[in-house]
């Protein structure tokens, strides 16, 4: 048996630009200040949800394992919180 076989023209070589472009050009870079802020803003209501509102909410939780459930319930809130952080930061 014999695999048929197609014949394609060749395709034209495209001319290479002439000028460089730097690719990194338009990407700017977050400053010392910017990356704190964000910082603070995604991990200061991990830290509350954690310390603060998960021992609290483990005393109002009938289950059998009430701070682990209330742990669950805060950190998944707080990736709530930075994924919602995530999508709406905006280069300026």
């Amino acid at each position: 048996m014999s695999t048929p076989t197609i014949a394609t023209p060749a395709v034209p070589t495209v001319a290479v630009h002439q000028d460089e472009v730097d690719r990194y050009e338009a990407v700017r870079q977050y400053s010392s200040r910017q990356i704190a802020g964000l910082w603070a803003a995604a991990a200061g209501p991990m830290s509350i949800l954690a310390w603060i509102v998960a021992p609290w909410l483990s005393h109002h939780l009938g289950t059998s394992e009430p701070l682990g459930t209330a742990l669950l319930i805060c950190f998944n809130a707080g990736l709530l919180w930075i994924l919602a952080l995530t999508l709406t930061s905006k280069r300026r």
